[in-house]
């Protein structure tokens, strides 16, 4: 008896030596997480079950979040075991997430907004069936309830149902940030509230390592045809990567062949369309993607009932006069996504009547358009979106265009549009009618519904002629945010060839503009507008006479300013 007491008493010391040893353990695993911090619990789950853990520097609880690293964070929650190392060690999580429709799979090292936090949770428990677990809530008791975006609403009402997430003095904050230990303190309440880590996660996931330095380079095999207009390769880390052909004519030749994989198709066979007759009836029918063999002339618009993607193979889709009669929009997504890639669309003979754009798209579309070519149109408007998702531009050339004076004409015209990317987008040699009342724009953000954001890098306009406004918002919230981010915008011409801006307009350190710029204050409630210059603006900034109901326009940033501040006040 005495030797079993004996035992006993050693191992409870034994146990209470080592308890506070395992507490210890937790703290010292993050130099920056103190048991004192109310997201140390949080922390300390999110770490045990390999959900979240070392960021190199530490845990780096009031870090911003970056979108790649939420996608892990839910793939590894969703039970997912793939890694990838390397530059794109998110790439198995972004795959994840765009497969499954929790993200758009975009700007992986973008920081993580709590609008967008909200959105991703809710499909992530659409998901997981947890949709129905509370009512929907009221936010009108937020200070700041209105100014959550539309594609938000649904989750962020399901997101505060559900205690996911509190206002902050009130307020929603759905543009700001979600730093890491919000993460760790949401993801700690959702496993809590529907037990959703798998018994056996915190063993698959054990050493997984979230968001540490990359150890593997993809070293991808040589594509391998799959006969049907796409080619895979490989990586020894069992990861694959699936592109579409290029195909192209052979000199002298009726065959069509990927120089990447070496498919070949004879005649228009698999090949793709040759002719608009083909064109259309392939979008008619719903085909995707559809290739381009050769140059089209097209008789008449394409209006799309399914999402397309058309590959125009370096060739040129030319559009004139149908029986006479000028064209509607041309290339019409309708509330579908459009992509156009490796194309050329010229309007030579062609004279586009309507106020649609040549590339058109409505309520909830997506335009996507690379390295595409819009020329020789004379038209209302070129690229046209009204209450679009978004509209992506990458490798855009839009030149000797005429837009002809009719309700507001426009080079890239978005209403109502959510989110627009501009990447090495060119406007030039373009011109717009010279008339009394000339309103051409050769860049158009609009409307008052949602907040909407516009990005561009690499952009530049010039030599464009008789344009009112090169860069114009009407009618815009002054929560709408503009963001130039690299490029030149010069040597445009007209009748007052302005910014006319209404909105947070940030010019970035490389970013050049040579142009006069006009704040409107007038058209919403709330703070003044900004204007964040970093970069170089050469010309006058002044407010508009009329425009007094929101205070001075402010203008800040440490960039340079070569001209005059008329009714700006300086911080």
């Amino acid at each position: 008896m005495k030797k079993r007491l004996l035992a006993l008493a050693l191992a409870l010391m034994l146990v209470l030596t080592l308890l506070p040893s395992v507490a210890m353990a937790k703290e010292e695993s993050f130099a920056d997480v103190r048991p004192a911090d109310w997201y140390y619990n949080a922390v300390c789950f999110a770490a045990e079950n390999g959900l979240m853990s070392d960021t190199g520097a530490g845990f780096a609880p009031d870090a911003p979040t970056t979108r790649a690293m939420l996608w892990t964070i839910l793939a590894r929650l969703d039970g997912q075991t793939a890694k990838h190392t390397g530059p794109d060690w998110y790439a198995a999580a972004q795959l994840w997430a765009v497969r499954n429709d929790i993200s758009d799979g975009t700007e992986p090292d973008g920081t993580i907004t709590r609008e967008q936090l909200a959105a991703m949770l809710y499909r992530f428990a659409q998901r997981k069936g947890l949709v129905r677990a509370a009512s929907p809530a009221d936010l009108s008791a937020f200070t700041d309830a209105a100014s959550v975006s539309a594609y938000a609403q649904e989750a962020m009402q399901w997101a505060v149902a559900n205690g996911l997430i509190a206002g902050m003095d009130g307020r929603l904050v759905p543009q700001g940030s979600a730093t890491r230990a919000q993460i760790a303190q949401i993801l700690s309440r959702m496993c809590e509230k529907w037990s959703l880590l798998p018994q056996s996660n915190a063993a698959i996931l054990a050493g997984a390592g979230a968001f540490q330095q990359p150890e593997h380079k993809h070293t991808w095999s040589a594509a391998a045809s799959n006969s049907d207009g796409t080619h895979t390769s490989s990586c020894e880390c069992g990861e694959t990567m699936t592109e579409y052909c290029t195909l192209v004519r052979q000199t002298g030749t009726e065959s069509w062949s990927c120089s990447v994989c070496g498919f070949t198709v004879e005649g228009k066979k698999d090949a793709g369309v040759s002719t608009w007759e083909e064109l259309k009836a392939a979008v008619e029918a719903g085909r995707s993607p559809i290739y381009l063999a050769g140059d089209i002339t097209a008789a008449g618009p394409i209006a799309c009932g399914t999402n397309t993607v058309v590959h125009g193979g370096g060739h040129t889709l030319r559009f004139v006069k149908e029986d006479g009669v000028f064209q509607n929009a041309l290339l019409n997504a309708q509330d579908k996504e459009l992509t156009l890639t490796d194309l050329v669309l010229d309007g030579t003979g062609c004279e586009h009547s309507s106020y649609l754009g040549v590339v058109n798209g409505e309520t909830d579309s997506v335009l996507k358009l690379e390295n595409v070519t819009i020329q020789n149109f004379r038209a209302n408007r070129i690229i046209r979106s009204v209450s679009g998702r978004s509209v992506e531009l990458t490798n855009v050339t839009i030149k000797n265009n005429t837009l002809y004076d009719v309700n507001q004409p426009g080079l890239v015209w978005m209403v109502n549009t959510l989110d627009s990317k501009l990447r090495n987008v060119v406007i030039t040699d373009n011109q717009a009618e010279k008339t009394a009342s000339n309103q051409a724009v050769a860049i158009y953000l609009c409307g008052d519904k949602n907040v909407q954001t516009l990005y561009a890098e690499e952009l530049e306009v010039k030599n464009n002629e008789n344009f009112m406004h090169v860069l114009a918002t009407y009618g815009c919230n002054h929560s709408d945010h503009i963001t130039l981010e690299s490029g030149m915008i010069s040597d445009n011409t007209g009748t007052p060839a302005n910014f006319f801006v209404a909105c947070m307009l940030t010019i970035s350190e490389n970013m050049t503009v040579k142009n006069n710029m006009i704040f409107n204050n007038d058209n919403d409630h709330g703070d003044p507008c900004v204007l964040t210059n970093n970069g170089t603006i050469i010309g006058d900034i002044a407010e508009i006479d009329w425009a007094v109901s929101r205070g001075l326009p402010v203008y800040t940033g440490s960039g340079t300013h070569n001209g005059t501040k008329i009714n700006i006040e300086v911080r």
